[in-house]
């Protein structure tokens, strides 16, 4: 999943474009909070099963995230 395929209207977009181009001044809890939030979003969306869609993009944004800033 690339940064540019994600709604640009998503607040965690906003907070990606940020730790891309501030890089190395966010600190490792402010990625792992992120990581955090992403997780209870994909498994909020996960549970409920209302938008397959959401979860979808969730699981990806996560592997994503997981894969570009660590586990």
């Amino acid at each position: 999943m690339h940064l540019e395929k994600m709604d640009k209207n998503s607040a965690i977009f906003d907070r990606l474009l940020a730790i891309r181009e501030e890089g190395s001044q966010w600190s490792g809890q402010e990625v792992t909070d992120l990581l955090s939030g992403v997780y209870d979003d994909y498994r909020t969306y996960e549970k409920i099963k209302t938008n397959p869609t959401l979860v979808v993009y969730y699981r990806d944004l996560l592997s994503y995230l997981v894969k570009t800033y660590g586990h």
